[in-house]
């Protein structure tokens, strides 16, 4: 990235840095050759790479810069060329590490985009990928709209289970009653699971456990979610709580969607018919 940014202007990588909270330490003397380079690495130097909401923005900076390298490459620069094959690099040294690139450009930690996979399913209207976005957004430092978000996530997600399973709802059913429905009617019920069945001393237990979460899930959120106008926050939460209540939404929403789009998946026994 650093080598990239040589090609522009100070200016112009002080207003990248800059725009997401980051200074430059003019404090540090890198071992390198340049301006532009030395400004780089002092604005790396400056970088908490322990606090995870830095490396969040850090990621925003390298968003910039990997839009910087697609624009060039859109213009046909005539150095379009090495600019794509440097692209690819970049990329491919983000996947190793541990991120990927969603198909608006964003990065995030693979445990954030495990269930990205499963949403690409989705119709364009749902809501379930926005409350899943928040959800991770707010996951460090604003828990309890984090807690909400994955309320909401499970909630949008049963219920899309459920009309595209042809299944009316009344609009008056309780959160717990969703989620049993729903594991029903895709066979991912505790009583859906014949007792003779391979295996289903260790799958009864853990379907049990995927409803479970669920509920959990909601009576977190009841307790500690910004929802029901609540005047004064709650103390005690921190992030430690909201991730994980943002990687059991995250699990059991993935569950689902990836059921509901399986071709071999249980529930279309009988059936006859694809999802829309």
């Amino acid at each position: 990235m650093r080598e990239e940014l040589v090609g522009t202007t100070l200016g112009e990588i002080g207003d990248l840095f800059e725009a997401e909270g980051f200074t430059a330490d003019a404090s540090f003397t890198p071992n390198v050759n340049g301006e532009r380079r030395t400004y780089v690495e002092q604005f790396y130097a400056g970088v908490d790479w322990t606090d995870w909401d830095a490396v969040r923005r850090m990621l925003r900076v390298i968003e910039g810069v990997l839009d910087r390298m697609r624009m060039a490459e859109i213009r046909e620069d005539e150095y379009a060329h090495i600019i794509s094959a440097g692209r690819a690099q970049f990329e491919q040294l983000l996947l190793r590490d541990g991120f990927a690139i969603d198909e608006d450009g964003s990065l995030r930690a693979k445990w954030e985009v495990l269930t990205q996979q499963s949403i690409r399913a989705l119709p364009e209207e749902s809501a379930i990928p926005g409350h899943l976005r928040r959800m991770w957004d707010s996951v460090e430092e604003r828990p309890e709209q984090a807690i909400s978000a994955a309320k909401d996530a499970i909630e949008a997600t049963t219920k899309h289970a459920l009309h595209v399973l042809g299944i009316e709802l009344t609009g008056r059913e309780k959160f717990p009653a969703l989620v049993d429905l729903v594991q029903r009617e895709l066979r991912l019920h505790p009583a859906t699971v014949a007792p003779d069945r391979a295996g289903a001393d260790a799958i009864i237990p853990a379907l049990g456990g995927l409803a479970t979460i669920a509920n959990k899930v909601d009576e977190i959120r009841n307790l500690y979610g910004d929802g029901h106008g609540r005047l004064t926050r709650v103390g005690g939460l921190t992030s430690r709580h909201s991730r994980l209540v943002a990687r059991c939404a995250d699990a059991y929403v993935g569950m689902i969607l990836d059921t509901l789009e399986a071709p071999g998946a249980p529930w279309r026994e009988g059936r006859g018919t694809e999802p829309e």
